[in-house]
This record gives C-alpha cells, structure tokens and sequence, in this order.
C-alpha cells in the first residue's frame, strides 16, 4: 500500500499500480481486450468499501484511463483508495491541510530565479523546509500545488581539521570485534640464513615485543610431523595479515615461500579475510610469478633500506604500523618519553 499526503484544496491524482507493476500490460491494451477499471474507496475510520461514482454532479473526482483525479482534494477524501482490473491493489490517500504552514514572503541572501531558490550564501540558521506554491487554472478554476524540500546545512570542507595520530603505544585504547583469528601476521619469507636473522631479530623483536603483536612463523611455531602444505594453509587462514619479504631467493619457483604468497592472494581476492603487506628486503628483478607481478602493482611495496629503516619509529616502521591490524589493547598505556626510548636502534635487537 502507498501513501501519497496531499494538501487540503489542492489538486491531486493517484494512479493504479495494476499498471506500474507489469509493463507488458498497459491501460489500452486492458481496456480493448474488454477490462473495466473500477476504483473503490474506505473512507477514514469506515470498515465498509464503496465504488466511487463518477457521475454525481458537481463531483470533485474524476477518473482519466488509469488515473484518479481530485480537483480539488479535501480533507474528507482522506482513505484508501483500491483500483480493481484482474486483482486488488490498494493506494493511501493522506490529506494535509496548508494552514499550519508558515508562508515566507522575504528571504535574507536567498534569491528566487524562477522556480529555482537560489542561497548567495549558506548559514546554520537556513537549515529547515522550503515551501513553493504554484498556481494554475482548469476548467475555470484555479488550483494550487504546493511541495516542500527540505534543505540541511553541513560543514564547509574547509573548516575540517586534519586528524591528529598519536603514537599507538601512548595514548590510543583499541577495540576489536572478534574475527576468530589466532595470528596477527603471518610471515612468509626466503628460508635462508641472512633472511631468517632479519625475520626473526628484526621483524619479530620489534612487532612482537615493542608494539605488542602476536606473529605466526612456520619454522618457529609449527608442530614437528605434520605435513607442510596443510600446516601452512591452516596458518594463513587463521591470520589477519600476510606479510611478504620479498627478496631475489623468494621468488625461486617450486618453495613454500610462492605456496604461502599464492595462498594469501588467493584468499584476499575471494574471501577478504586476510591482507597482503609486501616488504622489500632485497630488490627483485622483473619476476617471472604471475601473481607477484600482480601483487606489486597493485598493493604497496614498503622498502627496508638498511640502516636507514633501523629505527623502530622511522618511516620504514610508520608505513608498516599503518598496514597492520587493530590492536585489541597497546601493550603500554603511560606516556612515552622519545628522549628516553627503550630501542634507540634496532642494533640493541
């Protein structure tokens, strides 16, 4: 059932809804196949049904094929109101009277250019309904239409502020939904010596033991026995994020540092539960993995340059905190003194 509000002495019409719910039938075609179109009305606080009757004199409403007329609507009209071809479908009538409208004949900075309103400028105080009336005549007769809009005052974006990042381990208390996931960060890497040290004494000493975030390691955390490929998607999956250390040997075909790339991939494009966070630990050639050509174009690449990424609240360390998920709670809550900082260097690691 619509409800359609009208104002009070103005005109109105109503249109079957038998015709607006199939297109393939129309009023023409129904009405030269021998269909009558018979409207009905209840009236306000009435329980029994009535055909209207269009040929009372000095009726105010009329029917036009699959519209119904009301010139003008008055308040005695209120109901609701059912065409009937093949089955019932039922319109609601509302009628609303025009006095308790608040007419505006001046408007301070608002000019008026036809139909158009127009605000030369915008202030708090303009915010509310805007209500235009149009006058029209009919068969001798004049009518007006009236419609509302309503208009509502927002902000300039040039008042907004930029917003203000503290340090995580400062000052900010976070909450998370439980997602059901173990593992903050999965790390995948190159199983080399030289890269083992950076995964294990880098990576892990600040993520783990300065901002507090629980990594999963295959070669630290996996169980003796059991079988890798199964290990390692059971990992993946029970992991927020997977970060990826690229390197020349990563990329070498056939290791389960591709098994575990392709598997985070996979599950990023289909299911979303996991993110990819790509870092360069050693510069990679034009690769010939599909899916790492892929992964690079279109997610971030943070680069670890060395000594120059060596300080755990550098741009190497900004770039990958902003990558990494909602904590449920920092690991410290006091203010922290940067004179007096616990890591100057990852050289203490």
């Amino acid at each position: 059932m619509k409800h359609k509000p009208v104002y009070n002495g103005e005109p109105a019409k109503i249109r079957c809804p038998l015709f607006e719910a199939f297109v393939k039938y129309n009023y023409s075609t129904a009405h030269s196949s021998g269909l009558t179109l018979i409207w009905y009305w209840i009236g306000r606080g009435q329980d029994l049904e009535e055909p209207i009757n269009f040929r009372l004199p000095d009726n105010h409403i009329s029917k036009e094929k699959d519209t119904l007329w009301f010139r003008p609507a008055l308040l005695n009209d209120t109901g609701n109101y059912t065409c009937m071809l093949r089955y019932l479908k039922a319109n609601n009538l509302l009628l609303l009277d025009a006095e308790f409208c608040t007419l505006v004949d001046k408007f301070h900075e608002r000019k008026v250019y036809g139909v158009n309103l127009t605000f030369l400028i915008v202030r708090q105080t303009y915010d509310g309904d805007y209500t235009c009336i149009a006058t029209y005549r009919e068969n001798g007769r004049d009518f007006n239409l009236t419609r509302t809009f309503r208009v509502k005052v927002v902000a300039s974006p040039s008042s907004s502020t930029a917003p203000l990042i503290r340090n995580p381990n400062s000052y900010v208390v976070y909450e998370r939904k439980p997602d059901g996931k173990e593992y903050d960060i999965y790390v995948s890497y190159a199983r080399n010596a030289e890269e083992e040290e950076f995964v294990l004494l880098t990576l892990r000493g600040v993520l783990e033991n300065e901002f507090g975030y629980k990594l999963c390691i295959f070669d630290r955390d996996s169980l003796p026995g059991g079988i890798v490929t199964d290990e390692t998607l059971s990992f993946i999956q029970r992991s927020r994020r997977l970060l990826v250390v690229l390197s020349p040997n990563y990329v070498l075909q056939g290791t389960q540092a591709l098994l575990e790339l392709k598997a985070g991939l996979e599950d990023m494009a289909s299911k979303g539960t996991i993110k990819v966070i790509l870092v360069q630990y050693r510069a990679v050639k034009r690769s010939k993995v599909k899916e790492l050509r892929q992964a690079k174009a279109a997610l971030t690449v943070i680069k670890w340059k060395g000594e120059k990424s060596s300080y755990p609240r550098g741009r190497f360390w900004k770039r990958l905190l902003v990558e990494m998920p909602v904590k449920s709670r920092p690991k410290s809550m006091v203010m922290v003194d940067k004179s007096k900082s616990s890591f100057p260097s990852l050289k203490d690691v």
